[in-house]
């Protein structure tokens, strides 16, 4: 976690299924999820790091926590709501950490299919 960064406290009155549905579909609630979406996915893009702790639940010490193998579908999710907003600043800069995460992705799957043609057997005779 970066001590820099203060994580959202997501406070949830209500902890039950419908309590929870009803308060995620409140528009502030919404905005504020997923603009710290985007500034957590950045931060931790930016470090290195393999996660990204979105928010604390109800100041527990349970934090909401998404892989980087989801990120990208995550920020397509804002990207999205963003857009029906017409919030376009917030849409290019999500756009502009989607297309580094492509390129990352790529650029790992391309060494890992020259690793895999490395180890076949015409190189190992």
């Amino acid at each position: 976690m970066d001590k820099n960064r203060k994580i959202f406290n997501l406070k949830i009155k209500n902890p039950t299924t419908k309590g929870l549905k009803k308060y995620l579909d409140t528009p502030e609630v919404k905005e504020q999820i997923f603009d710290t979406l985007y500034d957590t996915i950045e931060n931790s893009y930016s470090k290195r790091s393999t996660k990204a702790n979105l928010c604390e639940i109800n100041g527990s010490g349970l934090f909401v926590t998404l892989p980087k193998s989801q990120w990208i579908n995550a920020l397509s999710s804002s990207l999205i709501h963003f857009s029906e907003e017409e919030k376009y600043e917030k849409c290019t800069k999500i756009n502009n950490l989607m297309n580094q995460l492509y390129e990352e992705r790529k650029k790992q799957n391309s060494l890992k299919e020259s690793i895999r043609g490395f180890t076949s057997s015409e190189h190992l005779t």
